[in-house]
């Protein structure tokens, strides 16, 4: 009897306007494969890889942190950053430097946890000049904490489950679900103000209580077993698949427009790595778009 593996990852989509473009730099802060980044830390703020995550701290108001990849210069770019606003005051504000010279002589766009933005220039000696008139709302900002659009990933787990359902039916194969934690992306209101080395029990709770709700849905013959694991999500599914000797890793991932222009996302870590089939689900796109 079969045994599938079924791994939702939300990966980033695309960037409109960079589809088919060449990837001049990519980083998923995976240990061993992570850029030349200038990480420092004193008793203003930290900065650290955790978990695949660049995780800057701040530990009062007022203060902006950064930090830099020296190793490379790029001419007109397209840029994609995936960052969200863990803790705090919704007013903080958090982004990206550019086309910097030196810590006076940069471009800086920010946005805040409560739906503002603004572009700055710093111009030395001189200070800021704003090249829009203020801190400005924007309805494509997504407030609060950790702000995620949900609807996509849960329609996407939605559509893993279901294929994954259908094959194992079809083949009477049974279904491992399978759930990497690590700091996440939509931080548990009970772990907020905590360290993230304190998180790992929150979050392997919340995470189990999540996927046998999930599991528990399923048909009874083709639930198998819930396995949850803090670690690197692309290793955390190989490794159990070698373990488990399952047939098939399933695994959902949207806004793919060829493996090779997403290197660097969960899944295509997966397709590269595993040793055995992997069968990616994409979300089918919206009625109208």
């Amino acid at each position: 009897m079969g045994v599938l593996v079924l791994a939702a990852c939300a990966d980033a989509t695309g960037v409109p306007g960079a589809q088919g473009a060449d990837v001049i730099f990519a980083d998923g802060f995976v240990p061993g494969e992570t850029g030349n980044w200038v990480i420092e830390g004193d008793n203003a703020g930290q900065t650290a890889v955790i978990n695949e995550q660049l995780v800057i701290e701040l530990a009062d108001n007022h203060i902006m942190q950064f930090t830099t990849l020296p190793d490379f210069t790029f001419d007109n770019f397209i840029l994609e950053v995936d960052g969200r606003l863990l803790q705090g005051d919704l007013g903080s504000s958090y982004g990206v430097l550019f086309r910097m010279q030196d810590t006076t002589h940069f471009y800086r766009f920010e946005i805040t946890g409560d739906g503002l933005f603004i572009v700055e220039r710093r111009d030395g000696e001189s200070g800021w000049t704003r090249l829009v008139n203020d801190w400005t709302e924007a309805p494509a900002i997504n407030q609060g904490l950790s702000a995620l659009p949900t609807g996509a990933t849960r329609e996407q787990l939605q559509a893993v489950l279901e294929a994954a359902v259908s094959l194992a039916q079809r083949f009477g194969s049974q279904l491992i679900l399978v759930h990497s934690v690590g700091i996440p992306f939509d931080f548990p209101a009970d772990a907020l103000g905590l360290s993230p080395t304190a998180l790992p029990g929150i979050l392997e709770e919340a995470a189990r209580r999540d996927l046998e709700a999930r599991a528990r849905a399923l048909p009874p013959e083709i639930a198998h077993k819930v396995d949850i694991q803090i670690g690197t999500p692309w290793q955390v599914v190989c490794n159990l698949a070698k373990d488990e000797d399952v047939d098939l890793i399933v695994i959902g991932s949207h806004g793919y427009s060829g493996l090779d222009r997403v290197i660097g996302t969960t899944a295509a870590r997966v397709v590269n790595h595993a040793d055995r089939p992997v069968m990616v689900i994409r979300q089918k796109p919206a009625k109208g778009a």
